[in-house]
């Protein structure tokens, strides 16, 4: 059953980004991603709240609302929580490592799986 409600949430989760996003972006006149900044930030908030208010106990509102909808919404919730609970319980290098790693690795792929794009194009 967590499985639907997980799905639910994702398929809500990604309308709401996608809506929020080109909002933004359409306002903005396209010169800086104002939505997705958005939906990162607000997400982050949201699964913070979340978890602050139910102290992340795995409920079927867990699985539709910080697995599924926020999850789609932006897994960048998911990166900061996990950061800021390394960082509360004082384990500081492996959140420093945390953060390098998302950053560096998805910029570094994400500039490698662009230009093997355009090789093999």
């Amino acid at each position: 059953m967590k499985y639907l409600f997980i799905a639910l949430g994702g398929a809500l989760g990604a309308v709401l980004r996608f809506s929020i996003s080109s909002l933004l972006y359409a306002a903005s006149n396209g010169n800086f991603p104002w939505g997705t900044l958005a939906v990162n930030v607000l997400g982050s908030f949201l699964l913070a709240l979340f978890i602050g208010l139910t102290g992340g106990e795995h409920t079927a509102w867990y699985f539709f609302l910080a697995i599924g909808l926020l999850g789609a919404f932006t897994t960048f919730s998911t990166f900061s929580m996990e950061t800021f609970l390394l960082f509360k319980v004082a384990a500081v290098w492996p959140a420093i490592v945390n953060m390098a790693a998302n950053m560096g690795l998805g910029l570094g792929v994400a500039i490698g799986g662009f230009f093997l794009g355009e090789y093999l194009r």
